[in-house]
């Protein structure tokens, strides 16, 4: 009898112990669970401060900069090796990579459109719902699938995609992987739920601005010209100043955010002419000193015209410059050699071709042979003489710019 109760003892001590060991994980395990949680509760009240913070500088960050900033919030979220932000492009009717993230050294050099409905992240798009995978090897549909398995070769095993959604519309996805299995929880998903839903409306503050910009460039655009009109002998050169430009700015490689802001200055470079007479742009005689110093602060009206727009704070310095020469006897600042900006070097050549060759009050206009002679000649003085080789290289190869 009292060998039983003894056996019974210890047995119960072994239940006991195994109990306590499990009350003890258990316990751990809850722990954890609310470390986790708080973690998320972190992120995402960081989240809304980082998003509260950034729309208020939507309007003077570039689109290419706020996508990149998006992906790498994205990234430190969850901890994940690779980001991908597509956003849905209405002319290709398809899902367009605008940036993306990625730890290690390895990189994806293209990645392809999507389709609706395509792949894990087009499903997501056409669902308006979060998809995620644990396992892409151990999918049997998702392995399939032609895009996924391009992200599979750059070491991706896991995937979540979120859906951005605005009011319901969809915008685009967020694509982020991870190069393990990983089951990305509910409070995973739900965050990035939030913050898809944060880029939205930025995406769509970006637009308005994007929108009130164009109508400002606009208008100004057409300042620009009507006052082509005031001058029958200026029609057209904004135009060609314009394309003059492009092509230089092109062949230098210029990156295409500088492109951008080339083109903006070249459409409204004389916009500082709207303060001078008529009687002195249409003068068919040489200026006096007086009628020459009203045309030289031309550049200068320009620059305090568009001062308080903000989207265009990049291209000031190029229409105040644009009529500095390389050796520093321009104006109207006589800024010399790199100190005057590179895309205002290059307008200036683009400018000063363009009246070379076209009929002017005070003189005829010149042959293209005679207006190349005249650049190589100023190269140096009043071009910057690369740019000058270059563009002269241009007009050789196309003489009926």
């Amino acid at each position: 009898m009292i060998k039983r109760d003894r056996r019974r003892t210890g047995a119960q001590r072994k239940l006991f112990k195994r109990f306590s060991d499990l009350a003890a994980k258990l316990k751990r395990t809850l722990r954890h669970r609310d470390f986790i949680r708080q973690e998320l509760a972190s992120r995402e009240a960081e989240l809304r401060h980082i998003f509260k913070l950034n729309a208020s500088l939507i309007s003077v960050i570039p689109c290419d900069q706020m996508y990149g900033m998006v992906t790498r919030i994205a990234h430190g979220l969850l901890d994940t090796d690779i980001v991908v932000l597509r956003l849905f492009d209405e002319a290709k009717n398809a899902l367009c990579v605008v940036s993306s993230y990625f730890t290690g050294s390895d990189m994806i050099r293209e990645l392809p459109d999507i389709k609706i409905g395509d792949a894990v992240s087009g499903r997501a798009f056409q669902t308006g719902k979060a998809i995620s995978v644990a396992d892409i090897d151990k999918h049997p549909v998702v392995r399939k699938m032609k895009l996924v398995r391009i992200i599979r070769k750059e070491g991706a095993r896991s995937i979540l995609s979120v859906p951005i959604l605005f009011q319901g519309k969809p915008l685009g996805v967020i694509a982020t992987y991870c190069r393990r299995p990983r089951v990305f929880t509910s409070k995973e998903i739900n965050l990035m739920r939030v913050f898809a839903s944060y880029v939205a409306t930025i995406l769509r503050e970006a637009e308005h601005h994007r929108q009130m910009h164009l109508t400002y460039f606009n208008t100004i655009s057409s300042l620009v010209l009507t006052l082509e009109t005031r001058d029958p002998y200026t029609q057209g050169h904004t135009e060609r100043v314009t394309k003059f430009a492009l092509l230089i700015g092109k062949a230098m490689g210029l990156p295409a955010a500088d492109m951008n802001i080339l083109h903006y200055a070249a459409e409204i470079h004389d916009i500082g002419k709207i303060s001078i007479p008529d009687f002195i742009l249409n003068k068919p005689s040489s200026l006096n000193k007086l009628e020459r110093r009203m045309i030289e602060l031309h550049p200068v009206k320009g620059a305090q015209i568009l001062g308080p727009l903000e989207f265009l704070k990049q291209v000031i310095p190029i229409v105040r410059h644009h009529h500095e020469r390389f050796d520093g006897t321009g104006y109207p600042d006589r800024l010399k050699g790199i100190r005057i900006p590179l895309l205002a070097r290059i307008l200036a050549c683009a400018d000063s071709y363009d009246a070379m060759t076209s009929e002017r009050p005070y003189k005829a206009r010149m042959s293209v042979p005679e207006a190349v002679r005249e650049i190589r000649r100023n190269a140096g003085t009043q071009f910057d003489p690369k740019i000058a080789a270059l563009f002269i290289r241009l007009i050789q190869k196309n003489p009926s710019l």
